[in-house]
């Protein structure tokens, strides 16, 4: 892939436009986006589970301290 792209690259003269065309994807729903996670384990889901609760605890942490600065400042 890299290598058709640097071939192609190096056909387009110093300072001409590359013009690429903008094909429109098919929409994805979110349950074929979440499909993977029937093909996990049990265990792989828990630790799944559990780094989303540490980046939501995480993430409340950072709200609550900006708010604390906020009211201070």
């Amino acid at each position: 892939m890299f290598e058709d792209i640097r071939q192609h690259l190096s056909e387009v003269p110093e300072g001409e436009a590359i013009e690429e065309s903008m094909e429109s994807r098919p929409t994805v729903s979110l349950f074929e986006r979440l499909a993977f996670l029937q093909q996990l384990t049990p265990s792989q889901r828990l630790i799944l589970l559990g780094l989303l609760l540490a980046d939501l605890f995480l993430l409340g942490l950072f709200v609550f301290l900006i708010t604390g600065v906020i009211r201070l400042g």
